[in-house]
């Protein structure tokens, strides 16, 4: 992990921040029936010993499919695959916040970084029916974008260069968790549009659900040095 990116944070926060269950209906996006965000998903002290553990693995460049030029470099963890204990520790948190019923089936390890180029992710519907995935998200703000399915059964959803409007915006936190099931995960495409900041407005479609920044002057987020880990698991 990069200096910039190292923060001074309690190791007492580990017991103090013990993810609380969430309610029925808490972290509901308009306009994206079956998504879920939780802001502080995630401790600032496991955040940070999350992000330090998985800027270790051994992850590989994955400039095709649905990645594309600019993707991020991926370690996917298969079920078959025994998982790392601080993988489990993410798994055993994100079933008592209540993000995941079901141990995953699958696991990948993302890294992006912003150089030479802006980092992006395709738009993609994902292919495994009957399952949901949840994006915990660390280091950088980033901006996902949800575009809703055609109707194409396979995994490209838009062509990358295609720039017609999202359908719903969302600024990812370092720390937070997003959850995809029904109609978000299986009719919505989402990807990651390159650019190098984001903009913070009411146009998003979590802006009321923003913890980490004051709203009331902060215009736009700068990304940085990212990952993310997606854990898919059945619904």
């Amino acid at each position: 992990m990069d200096e910039e990116h190292r923060t001074v944070v309690d190791e007492d926060d580990e017991a103090e921040r013990a993810p609380e269950p969430l309610s029925p209906g808490e972290g509901a996006i308009a306009g994206l029936p079956g998504a879920t965000y939780v802001s502080r998903a995630l401790s600032p002290a496991f955040a940070y010993r999350l992000a330090r553990n998985a800027g270790k693995v051994g992850v590989k460049p994955a400039r095709y499919g649905i990645t594309g030029k600019g993707g991020p470099k991926v370690l996917p963890y298969g079920s078959r695959l025994a998982y790392p204990d601080w993988l489990e520790e993410l798994v055993d948190r994100l079933q008592a916040l209540g993000a995941m019923q079901k141990r995953p089936t699958q696991v990948s390890v993302n890294h992006y970084v912003p150089h030479p180029e802006p980092y992006r992710l395709v738009p993609h519907i994902d292919s495994n029916t009957g399952q949901q995935v949840v994006i915990v998200s660390l280091l950088s703000y980033c901006c996902l974008d949800f575009y809703r399915n055609s109707g194409r059964k396979d995994l490209s959803v838009l062509d990358p260069e295609d720039t017609r409007e999202p359908a719903v915006s969302l600024l990812l936190e370092p720390g937070s968790a997003l959850i995809l099931t029904g109609e978000a995960y299986r009719e919505f495409g989402h990807g990651i549009a390159p650019r190098l900041t984001d903009e913070v407005s009411t146009e998003l479609g979590n802006y009321h659900l923003l913890t980490s920044l004051d709203k009331s002057a902060t215009t736009t987020t700068t990304r940085s040095a990212r990952i993310s880990l997606a854990l898919w698991s059945p619904e």
